[in-house]
């Protein structure tokens, strides 16, 4: 009997943790229409997927830019492509999840269509099904490839453009990370609200110390970058510390948050002799702490 299958892809954990979820349910209620419909085979009981998800095994997720990381590039799909079978359907959110640039997302609808696989979106066309057999099918996944790539590309301007305004008049730019701190929420009395506030994460300051440790034994970034991915190690706020870019089909350790937690130390030294009010012995300081005023230099 044929079976349903799901695809599920976020571009990064530490800023679309809700998205999995999402799509996990709608695609689950979808697959099991389906099933009930006679359409195909589906299992909806959840295994763990991950740390933090669990859904069904026929509904494979991964993290990763499809900007950067073309469809075939990407184990979950890849995975999806060499074991889906003739008359099998495949569900996803969106066209966007399998890739946003529009000719590779072309060639993998070309890829399913001639394999006989029925492809499903449940958000490009209003939660109707299209036929990507026929022409009509073609023609819209042409245009909404299209128009997917043109908001991509004025997104990316404009953060460029934004980027360039702040660099300028020397204004903090980007998603800021308080480091050695996190977001906790409280009850507000009996109303059922919720009041946020910022407190210390003295796991996160340990791990800052043992970078500058680790930098102390002149350890390079990229190792301690390495190190804490196979370690699992998790920021304040539930991100992961590195991860591995793709570029040109390399995999590359990005040690950009271990090298910045560096710098906001070295600066917080300078500044207060302290981390958040947590001591560091005076040897691990970076040189440039114990010269307060003087620059990082990054």
């Amino acid at each position: 009997m044929p079976r349903i299958w799901g695809y599920v892809r976020a571009s990064d954990e530490s800023k679309q943790k809700d998205s999995p979820e999402k799509q996990i349910e709608y695609i689950t209620r979808k697959a099991v229409a389906l099933s009930e419909a006679g359409d195909g085979d589906f299992d909806p009981t959840p295994i763990d997927q991950g740390e933090r998800y669990r859904s069904p095994s026929q509904i494979k997720m991964e993290y990763g830019s499809a900007s950067k990381i073309r469809y075939n590039e990407r184990a979950g799909f890849k995975w999806l492509m060499e074991n889906m079978q003739p008359g099998d359907t495949l569900i996803v959110w969106a066209l966007s999840r399998i890739d946003r640039n529009p000719f590779p997302l072309m060639r993998a609808v070309e890829f399913l269509v001639k394999r006989n696989i029925r492809l499903i979106s449940l958000s490009d066309f209003g939660g109707m099904e299209m036929d990507f057999n026929g022409v009509l099918g073609q023609t819209m996944l042409m245009v909404i490839a299209m128009v997917n790539n043109l908001w991509r590309e004025f997104h990316s301007q404009n953060a460029r453009e934004m980027a360039a305004y702040a660099k300028a008049r020397e204004l903090p730019a980007g998603r800021k990370h308080y480091w050695g701190l996190k977001k906790v929420h409280e009850p507000v009395g009996n109303s059922g609200k919720s009041k946020a506030k910022m407190v210390i994460d003295y796991t996160e300051i340990a791990n800052i110390i043992e970078i500058l440790h680790r930098r102390h034994n002149v350890e390079a970034f990229e190792a301690i970058a390495r190190d804490f991915y196979r370690r699992n190690v998790r920021k304040a706020n539930g991100g992961p510390w590195s991860k591995f870019d793709v570029r040109h089909g390399k995999k590359r350790q990005n040690s950009s948050q271990v090298r910045s937690a560096y710098k906001w130390a070295a600066e917080q030294l300078a500044k207060n002799g302290t981390l958040r009010g947590v001591a560091v012995p005076v040897e691990l300081w970076p040189s440039e702490s114990k010269a307060p005023g003087v620059a990082v230099p990054f």
